[in-house]
């Protein structure tokens, strides 16, 4: 009898054993989801898809305005002592800005600004005008025209120098500025007012005109 009582109590044993190890393989299979359950999933997907396009163009939408904010307005001042036009392509079929008189200041957006010196680079690096902020003079790699460039201030202080300093601004200038300066010395002789005689025959010597003997507007009027 205690041997048959011990053969049930292991087959019993044996068979709890056995369906706790099918039990636990069940388990660990993959479960395959139901139709119902793919249905939800599509709709996340669908759902993830929309917020995913709606960023994108929202963040789309701040990079345009981040870029409208950022072509601020630059003050552009006129050196020459006639009229100027700067242009965005070179030439009448652009977006032109005109200055009617020399230190005329203009405010020019700076995508502008950017196509004047892509098209008018001579112009642009010459001296004809000064472009009044240095940060934008050095992103657009304007620096080594802007070294010995004078502004409107340096120009009208420059004919108050002596002769022989003012001599050394004048050589190291970019070719426009020289032409700006010459013009200047002209047109202040025409108006009756005072240079320097030494400055004005240096002048004289370089540009091959006799600029002493300029007589003022008024005396030829007179």
């Amino acid at each position: 009898m205690a041997n048959t009582t011990k053969k049930v109590t292991e087959i019993k044993a044996k068979t709890v054993a056995e369906t706790k190890d099918t039990v636990m393989e069940i388990k660990a299979k993959p479960v395959s989801p139901t139709n119902e359950e793919n249905e939800v999933l599509k709709q996340k997907l669908a759902t993830m898809e929309q917020q995913m396009a709606m960023l994108m163009q929202m963040m789309s939408g701040n990079a345009s305005n981040t870029q409208a904010t950022t072509d601020r307005d630059i003050e552009v001042i006129s050196l020459i002592t006639g009229k100027l036009l700067l242009t965005t392509t070179g030439t009448d079929a652009g977006q032109k800005y005109d200055f009617n008189n020399q230190f005329d200041s203009l405010t020019i957006p700076e995508s502008d600004l950017r196509a004047i010196i892509r098209s008018m680079p001579e112009t642009s690096r010459g001296g004809y005008f000064y472009i009044n902020d240095r940060q934008f003079v050095e992103d657009v790699k304007l620096n080594s025209a802007y070294r010995n460039l004078m502004g409107k201030t340096e120009l009208l202080e420059v004919f108050n120098k002596p002769c022989n300093e003012f001599m050394k601004i004048y050589n190291t200038s970019p070719v426009g500025q020289k032409k700006v300066i010459l013009d200047m010395a002209i047109s202040k002789k025409l108006n009756g007012e005072f240079i320097d005689a030494n400055i004005l025959i240096e002048l004289g010597k370089i540009s091959g005109k006799d600029l002493m003997n300029i007589e003022p507007l008024q005396n030829l009027i007179g």
